[in-house]
């Protein structure tokens, strides 16, 4: 009879341990495994403990007790040394208690009278419980070893098939990052063909965004530069769908608070990851903006040139983290290159059109000695020349067309700031040289490529007028004028295109103003050596040749001399005061 009974155990175990390898957890193994205690042996309970490496303690998986047991009494996880279960678990053996009442092996408390327990290798142990002393006859023994075998490959085999599941997700997960990776990478390579091709900034700006849209990455790319008018991050070039995110969103640069990825990259001429848009959406107005339009992650990349900022991308996608460190990578290269490209448009059309920009500013800082003096004095002060000295002072050359000249210079005199004052006749009108000790605006922005052109004061305000060649970054110049003077506004900001000269159509009209004996004279002189040092002819010699005094050779020579060097430096005075149309 007991031989039957151990067959029909051993045949339901066989029949179970089928079930036990098609689990999809080791929970559900677990579970299974001690409702078989109570099915096939007809014992009290078993709990299996799992090791858990992170807490480095055995912790309860799965449990399963009669009515007879106490319930009140659930298993707790076991701490490294604490009784018999841990020492079974570290030695590999099994063990079984006859007693519980009796025996003090077991220091964990239980709901049975009796236990045995059977490591289930690195995974854990099963712990079988009886209600009564002696409950495990030799077949219950067996029984429960082959359970706990059968329970450890089960185990074993669900986590190898766990990992490999998890292998296999990751592959495709790399493989289709790599596959997006790759189309991105394509359509960047397409966008550096493309701006090869392209004749001007804005056909650059506009074809690096619409190339960078695609449904399954980007959904939305712009770029942006900054207006240093109203000190704001301007878009110039969009594509895909912005749902009117650039209209809600605050582009301000003056404004510390503003966190915007892009302004951000502007301030930092950093790179702007933002992986979800939703972290801390209550925190920043723009996070809830870009989750609202359906976009989770975005990347902002300056575009940099030899450390000028030329403008930022920014990108948007409806996915998360789709911005990889490799895409980074790409995508930052991507910038060097559109900047690049950029300069050398501007370059080009620079080249071609004469091109540059002027900034106007109202200076109204008191350390502005132009401002200052006009408002001493009462009178309107108008810039004529700068002239640099040797001694790092500059000459200035100060026109008053309206006000007392004796005001100026009487005032000019008692500053510290200048170290000489004169007035000199031009043309007829009074003009003030001023010799200034501390560093001038003109020699101060001429230090970074930038050209003075005009300044103008009263007593109410100070303009100041300067030049920007098309390779600088007009907000630098602002920072350089707002650093010198603080209190400074910018008025406005032209486009001036000019068309030069050519040098035969200058000499054409220079030999035009010249009277014929002043030209005849002129011409003499020059192929007879009289301009060379030293003289290869005198002025007596030609006034000779001509048949006229020498007097009157020097009085034609002079006259010609004058009226080529008014042409020269009034050309240079005209093309200072020009100006172009407000944008």
């Amino acid at each position: 009879m007991a031989e039957e009974i151990r067959e029909d155990s051993l045949s339901k175990l066989n029949e179970a341990a089928l079930d036990l390898f098609g689990s999809s957890s080791p929970t559900e193994v677990a579970a299974r495994t001690v409702d078989l205690v109570t099915e096939v042996l007809g014992l009290a309970g078993a709990t299996v403990y799992s090791f858990d490496e992170g807490a480095g303690a055995l912790k309860p998986l799965a449990h399963s007790a009669d009515t007879d047991c106490d319930q009140s009494q659930s298993p707790t996880a076991i701490e490294p040394g604490e009784g018999f279960v841990w020492r079974l678990f570290a030695e590999g053996t099994d063990e079984v208690i006859e007693d519980v009442r009796t025996d003090d092996v077991s220091e964990h408390d239980t709901p049975f009278r009796s236990e045995m327990g059977v490591p289930l290798g690195e995974h854990g142990v099963l712990v079988v419980g009886g209600t009564g002393p002696d409950a495990f006859d030799s077949r219950s023994r067996d029984i429960i070893r082959i359970l706990a075998t059968t329970a450890e490959a089960a185990i074993g085999h669900v986590k190898r098939r766990r990992d490999l599941e998890t292998r296999e997700r990751q592959l495709a997960e790399r493989t289709e990052q790599l596959e997006r990776l790759e189309a991105i990478n394509s359509r960047i390579r397409d966008v550096a063909r493309a701006t090869v091709h392209s004749a001007t900034r804005g056909e650059i700006e506009q074809t690096v965004c619409e190339e960078l849209i695609e449904p399954d990455s980007f959904g939305f790319a712009w770029i942006g530069a900054v207006d240093p008018v109203t000190d704001t991050l301007t878009p110039r070039a969009t594509a895909g769908d912005d749902r009117g995110y650039l209209d809600a969103v605050d582009l301000s640069l003056a404004d510390q608070s503003v966190t915007e990825p892009a302004v951000r990259t502007v301030r930092t001429h950093d790179p702007v990851v933002v992986t979800n848009a939703a972290t801390g959406i209550t925190r920043a107005e723009w996070r809830e903006e870009t989750v609202q339009r359906g976009y989770r992650s975005l990347m902002s990349i300056p575009l940099v040139y030899q450390g000028t900022l030329r403008g930022v991308l920014t990108v948007f996608s409806a996915e998360e983290s789709i911005v990889s460190e490799r895409l980074q990578a790409v995508l930052s290269e991507l910038g060097e290159l559109i900047a690049h490209a950029i300069v050398a448009a501007e370059r080009k059309q620079a080249l071609l059109a004469n091109q540059s920009t002027e900034l106007e500013f109202d200076i109204q800082d008191p350390a502005c000695f132009f401002l200052r003096f006009a408002q001493e004095t009462n009178c309107t002060l108008e810039l004529e020349q700068i002239i640099p000295r040797s001694d790092d002072t500059s000459l200035v050359v100060v026109k008053v067309p309206v006000g007392s000249p004796k005001n100026l210079l009487a005032e000019a005199e008692q500053s510290s700031t200048v170290k000489t004052a004169d007035q000199v006749e031009s043309d007829g009108e009074a003009v003030i040289q001023l010799q200034i000790v501390e560093p001038f605006i003109g020699s101060i922005l001429a230090d970074h490529g930038i050209d003075l052109r005009n300044i103008s004061a009263n007593d109410t305000e100070c303009r100041v007028t300067v030049g920007i060649p098309p390779t600088a970054n007009i907000h630098q110049v602002v920072d350089v004028v707002s650093t010198t003077y603080t209190d400074t506004e910018v008025l406005a900001k032209r486009e001036q295109t000019q068309y030069p000269r050519s040098k035969v159509d200058f000499a054409d009209r220079v030999l035009r103003e010249l009277t014929p004996r002043q030209r005849e004279v002129s011409e003499m002189a020059y192929l007879s050596g009289y301009f060379e040092s030293p003289r290869e002819a005198s002025g007596e010699t030609l006034a000779g040749e001509l048949e006229f005094s020498a007097s009157a050779f020097h009085h034609h020579i002079r006259a010609a001399e004058r009226k080529l060097f008014g042409a020269v430096f009034e050309t240079d005075r005209s093309e200072f005061g020009k100006r172009g149309s407000d944008d």
